[in-house]
C-alpha cells in the first residue's frame, strides 16, 4: 500500500557514515564533504549532509524491498502487492544495515500511498478512469489526463491543495504481465497531510508498522474514492437519455452550451435533476464502478491484514553488497 517515502535521521555523525560506506565498498559515493554525500542504494537515495549530520533516505519503499529484500527477477518494479508485513520487514532491514530504531526514522516531505487492482477483463483507462469527472465535495477538481511520449492517455490526475488523486495503467508503466493491473494512489505533497490523518505532531518510520495507522490510510483511499464523480461506463445499463442527463450535468462544456439556452429557472431545474440522476448512479451498487469499489476494499483489507510468510535469518555484509545496484 505504502509507496514513495521522504525520511531523514538527525544527528547521524560523519563517523557513522564512514562505517555506513565501509558496508557499500563498491559504490560511487558522490557530492562534496562540506556540503553534501550521496549514493544509491538500489532504487533508495542515500543523502548525507556533514554541516547537519542528517541522513536522508528517499524513494520507493515497495520498489526497494523487490529489489533487495527478497529480490524478484524483474527488480525495481512496484506492479505486485506490497502488504503491510512487506513493509515492516523492509523497515526492519534498513534499520539493521543503518544500526537505527525505525523511530528515528522522521518523514517529511512527499508521501505516498496506494494500492494496485487486476480489474480484468476491463481495461484500466479505457473502461475505467476515462469516466472519472472530478474529485472534491466541496470544490471541484477536475481529472487531467496524463500521457506517454507517443501521445496515448496511461493515467489521469485530479489535484487538490494538499494532494493528487493519481489513477494510471500499471501493466503497461511496469511492461508486464498480467494486463488489467489499475493503481490507486494519492501523492500527498506535503508530510503535514499524513500527520492530520494519523492524528499525531511526528511520524517515524516506527508509525508506519502500525495496522491501525495503515487502517486509516486505507479509509482515506476509500472516502477519496468515494467523493470521485463518475459517469457510467459502456458496459454499465444505463440509456442514451439519462447519460445525456449525466453529461450535461457534469460536463463543463455542455454545462456552458445548455446555460446559454435556458432561462435560470429551467437550468435549475435541469441541474438538479442531473444532480439527483448522478446520485442516483454513485449509490448504485450493480455499476461498473462500484465493482472497483469492491475490488479496492478486499485488496486494502487482505494488505494490510496478511502476515508475513517468512523471515529473513539475518542480514550479512555480503548479502547488502550483493544486492545493491547503483
Amino acid at each position: 500500500m505504502l509507496d514513495l517515502i521522504n525520511s531523514k535521521i538527525v544527528y547521524f555523525t560523519i563517523e557513522e557514515w564512514k562505517t555506513l560506506t565501509l558496508k557499500f565498498p563498491d559504490v560511487k559515493i558522490s557530492g562534496t564533504e562540506d556540503r553534501r554525500l550521496y549514493f544509491s542504494w538500489a532504487n533508495l537515495r542515500i543523502e548525507y549532509y556533514p554541516n547537519s549530520e542528517e541522513l536522508w533516505i528517499r524513494n520507493s519503499l515497495h520498489k526497494f524491498y523487490n529489489a533487495v529484500v527478497r529480490p524478484i527477477p524483474i527488480g525495481q518494479c512496484n506492479h505486485n502487492d506490497f502488504t503491510v508485513s512487506n513493509l515492516i520487514e523492509t523497515i526492519e532491514y534498513i534499520c539493521k544495515v543503518l544500526n537505527r530504531k525505525p523511530e528515528d526514522f522522521e518523514l517529511f516531505g512527499r508521501f505516498e500511498f496506494g494500492v494496485n487492482i487486476n480489474v480484468s477483463p476491463y481495461r484500466p483507462i479505457e473502461d475505467i478512469v476515462s469516466s472519472y469527472i472530478s474529485h472534491g465535495t466541496t470544490s471541484i477538481n477536475r481529472f487531467h489526463g496524463h500521457a506517454k511520449a507517443k501521445g496515448k492517455i496511461t493515467g489521469a490526475s485530479a489535484y487538490a491543495y494538499e494532494y493528487r488523486v493519481k489513477f494510471y495503467d500499471k501493466s503497461k508503466q511496469a511492461e508486464i504481465h498480467p494486463k488489467g493491473i489499475l493503481r490507486y494512489e494519492i501523492c500527498n505533497h506535503r508530510v503535514g497531510r499524513l500527520k492530520k490523518l494519523l492524528g499525531i505532531s511526528k511520524v517515524t518510520l516506527k508509525d508506519l508498522m502500525s495496522q491501525d495507522n495503515h487502517r486509516l490510510l486505507a479509509r482515506d483511499l476509500i472516502k477519496t474514492y468515494d467523493d470521485i464523480k463518475k459517469l457510467p461506463t459502456e458496459y454499465d445499463d444505463v440509456s442514451p437519455e439519462a447519460m445525456l442527463s449525466l453529461m450535461s450535468y457534469s460536463q463543463p462544456s455542455m454545462i456552458k452550451f445548455y446555460r446559454r439556452r435556458m432561462s435560470n429557472y429551467k437550468f435549475i431545474q435541469h441541474r438538479s435533476s442531473g444532480r439527483q440522476l448522478m446520485n442516483k448512479f454513485s449509490r448504485s451498487k450493480d455499476n461498473v464502478h462500484s465493482r472497483v469499489r469492491d475490488m479496492i476494499v478486499k485488496k486494502l483489507d487482505y494488505l494490510i491484514s496478511t502476515p508475513s510468510c517468512n523471515k529473513k535469518d539475518g542480514i550479512n555484509k555480503e548479502t547488502i553488497i550483493k544486492n545493491n545496484k547503483n
